[in-house]
């Protein structure tokens, strides 16, 4: 691979596109806060506002810079979300002052940069993401990643990378060490007799990439300077929970010495899915671990910011809550809302509000159908649905495809027994399956949405949704509740796993 076409002056391409997909998206949320600003009164010169572009760009290029957002590769998402609006708040907050100071207070209008500092921290996030679908599988665009881990490790990282593609991830060399006492795996069949018990090569994922079980000896003295002159920008992910402390200890001083940046991801089995800070202690370290939606501060604000986007989406959805409660009344016979009852906060059961979907008769339109097709009983065991539903009606199959029947659960996150975001509303037969989770799932409100909902929703394992679940209750944020909401929109639209 040739790393000359991947730089423009030793600069990625990567990060000079996102540079000017970010000045972009200044200049066009400061055009239009222009444009409406000039239809109010009051005198907007333009040329005096023309003045502001190149301080702008440069403004908020440095700072985006300074918030390591070029190029971002490793930044989860709601991450990235509280970084851009950092330093995009930031940025017109420097630009407005130092013109203040130097220019008379009436050249510029304050509304201006109002609604320019408003534009920005939408069309920033959003050209982001249109131009990380558009390049994303692009050669250019990915980010070598050398993966040292354990053979039977490589499954799970291999499941993991359709999670992280828009993060920029491309496979290039899979390393095995192999522990000084344990064989390889004799699974594994030699692609190069001369390698000998050094290591051999098995397909991975991308049929091209190597896969490479190595003593340690050979990696540490023959592999890691040659990777590291053939892919000197890439990402070391190490992953090796079963073998010893020493070994995982020499791997990563060697890895560190060689390439900046080194995600270590340590086994589930000792390390909980909880935000860690890293606190040394003396010459050691330890991990302080902590879970948000435990703390009642979080908790209180959580739930001013459901009252204040509730109330909103109430007031303006009004007529079309009429509207679809019409149609639902014209095309079956019945009530317009149906209601349920599920698993809330603290465990009690509160009855949870939808558009009815389905025929009155519902449960014998069930039973009969699993007594005639018994190849359905299986998937309805599994996950509580079927993709074939015969109970659900015409204006019931629109509802759910575009999630709008879940509307009037906006009743139930103004009464206090639901959030707009939270993990996915559990009915009372699934408790078991939840398993120890259950006691994180008991401790906060179940979500009108949730990762779960913007993670393939019911094409998604259940052991998959209990993992969603406990990842948001574990590392809840506001951003991480911003980044759900914007992530629900073109989910909903997609129609991605709704049934």
């Amino acid at each position: 691979m040739q790393h000359a076409s991947k730089t423009i002056l030793g600069i990625s391409k990567v990060s000079l596109v996102l540079a000017l997909t970010d000045s972009v998206a200044v200049i066009a949320a400061s055009a239009l806060a222009f444009a409406v600003r000039a239809l109010l009164p009051g005198d907007m010169p333009l040329s005096v506002y023309s003045e502001l572009i190149p301080v702008q760009v440069v403004t908020f290029l440095c700072l985006f810079a300074l918030m390591h957002l070029y190029p971002g590769i490793l930044l989860y998402p709601a991450e990235e979300l509280k970084r851009l609006f950092f330093a995009v708040s930031l940025g017109f907050l420097l630009v407005s002052a130092s013109f203040f100071m130097l220019k008379s207070v009436d050249v510029y209008s304050r509304l201006f940069f109002l609604m320019a500092w408003a534009g920005s921290l939408v069309f920033v996030p959003l050209l982001r993401n249109a131009v990380r679908l558009r390049y994303w599988e692009k050669d250019w665009w990915k980010t070598d990643v050398i993966v040292v881990a354990e053979e039977e490790a490589l499954a799970y990282l291999n499941a993991e990378q359709g999670r992280v593609r828009l993060m920029g991830f491309r496979d290039a060399v899979h390393l095995v060490p192999v522990y000084q006492d344990s064989p390889v795996s004799p699974g594994v069949q030699a692609d190069n007799p001369e390698q000998g018990d050094h290591g051999t090569t098995v397909a991975f994922g991308n049929a091209e990439t190597e896969v490479i079980p190595l003593s340690l000896d050979v990696f540490l003295q023959e592999q890691i300077e040659p990777l590291a002159q053939r892919y000197p920008e890439a990402v070391v992910v190490v992953h090796l929970p079963s073998l010893p402390r020493e070994f995982r200890a020499q791997v990563l001083d060697a890895v560190g010495v060689w390439f900046h940046s080194v995600l270590v991801l340590p086994g589930q089995d000792w390390m909980p899915c909880r935000p860690a800070e890293i606190v040394h202690v003396g010459p050691s370290f330890g991990f302080t671990l902590r879970r948000n939606l435990a703390d009642a501060r979080r908790l209180q604000l959580k739930r001013c910011l459901d009252v204040c986007l509730t109330a909103v989406c109430c007031l303006a959805g009004l007529p079309l809550f009429a509207l679809l409660a019409l149609c639902i009344r014209l095309d079956s016979k019945g009530p317009v809302l149906f209601t349920q009852r599920r698993i809330g906060r603290e465990g009690k059961a509160f009855n949870v509000y939808k558009f009815r979907t389905m025929q009155v008769d519902a449960e014998a339109a069930l039973q009969g159908y699993l007594a005639q097709n018994p190849e359905a009983v299986a998937e309805w065991e599994a996950s509580q649905k079927l993709k074939d539903d015969p109970r659900i009606t015409k204006v019931g199959h629109f509802l759910r495809r575009t999630s709008l029947d879940e509307l009037p659960q906006l009743i139930n996150v103004l009464r206090g027994e639901m959030s707009v975001v939270g993990p996915r509303p559990i009915v009372p037969d699934e408790v078991d399956k939840y398993g120890e989770g259950y006691a994180a799932y008991a401790r906060c409100l179940p979500g009108i949405t949730g990762l779960w909902q913007i993670s393939g929703r019911s094409d998604t394992s259940y052991e998959e949704r209990v993992a969603l679940d406990a990842f948001y209750m574990n590392n809840w944020s506001v951003w991480l509740d911003i980044y759900i909401v914007l992530r629900t929109v073109p989910v909903v639209l997609g129609r991605r796993g709704a049934y």
